[in-house]
C-alpha cells in the first residue's frame, strides 16, 4: 500500500507542475548528474542547468533538477547524449522556468511529463504485493485451521 500510495504522491506532485507559473529565466550553469546503476536498471546520465530569475524585486537561484521528479525529465543513457543535450541551453541565455507559488525557490525548466511509467511502476508494485499477500494468506489461512 505504501508503494502505491507513494505513485499516487509522485504524480499528484508531477500534476500540480503543470500549473505552475511561468517566469523568464538565465542560464547561469550546468552539469552532468549521474543516477548510479540499480540492481535491475543502467545508470542514467541527466542534464542540469543552474539558472536565475527574478520575482518582484527578488532574485531565485534554481537548478533544473530541484522539483519532484525533474531529474527525468532530461535522462539519458549515455554522458554524450548529455553533452548534445546541454548545448540546446548555453549559459547566459534566455529560458522560461516554472515556479511553485508557495515556495518560489522550486521551480523547473521542463513540465512536461513524458515518462508517466517512471511514477506507474510504485502503483503497479504496490497493487502487485498486496494481490501476493492476499494470495498467500488464502493458502496459509485453511493450513492453520487443519493443524489446530
Amino acid at each position: 500500500i505504501a508503494l502505491f500510495d507513494y505513485g499516487m504522491s509522485l504524480q499528484k506532485m508531477a500534476a500540480e507542475v503543470q500549473n505552475w507559473p511561468s517566469v523568464s529565466a538565465v542560464i547561469t550553469g550546468h552539469e552532468t548528474d549521474l543516477a548510479p546503476a540499480g540492481k535491475i536498471r543502467i545508470p542514467r546520465w541527466s542534464a542540469v542547468w543552474t539558472y536565475r530569475y527574478n520575482l518582484s524585486g527578488t532574485d531565485y537561484n534554481s537548478r533544473s533538477n530541484s522539483a519532484p521528479m525533474a531529474y527525468i525529465k532530461n535522462a539519458k543513457y549515455t554522458e554524450a547524449e548529455v553533452k548534445q543535450d546541454l548545448a540546446r541551453r548555453p549559459i547566459g541565455s534566455s529560458v522560461i522556468a516554472y515556479y511553485n507559488i508557495s515556495n518560489p525557490n522550486e521551480s523547473v525548466l521542463d513540465r512536461e511529463n513524458k515518462t508517466p511509467s517512471d511514477m506507474n511502476i510504485f502503483k503497479i508494485l504496490g497493487i502487485v504485493i498486496l494481490l501476493i499477500s492476499i494470495i498467500a494468506m488464502c493458502f496459509t489461512l485453511p493450513k492453520m485451521k487443519i493443524s489446530n
